[in-house]
């Protein structure tokens, strides 16, 4: 679990890393569009 600093732009990624099978969202949960947009950059 990667717990930085994660946004839509950024999840992607940090996805493609071995090792890494989630995040903490941390400010960015606070902001439901940038959240649904984390959520739908790794579909």
């Amino acid at each position: 679990i990667y717990g930085g600093s994660v946004t839509s732009e950024s999840a992607k990624n940090l996805a493609k890393i071995d090792g890494i099978d989630g995040f903490l969202v941390g400010n960015a949960s606070l902001d439901p569009k940038e959240f649904a947009n984390i959520a739908l950059s790794l579909e």
